[in-house]
């Protein structure tokens, strides 16, 4: 299984308002940023989460 679309395209706008929020911002601040968003969409995104 896969994700829907939908969701692709709303964790997308959700890192591409991050980035936008954080261009001025130094790189590790960017990346101390994305990686919660980026670890639990991972983990949404797991074959292993989904339930048969």
């Amino acid at each position: 299984m896969k994700p829907s679309k939908e969701k692709v395209l709303e964790h997308y706008g959700q890192l591409s308002n991050v980035i936008e929020r954080h261009k001025a911002a130094p790189q590790e601040a960017l990346i101390s940023h994305l990686k919660p968003i980026i670890r639990g969409w991972c983990n949404y995104s797991n074959p292993k989460s989904f339930v048969k």
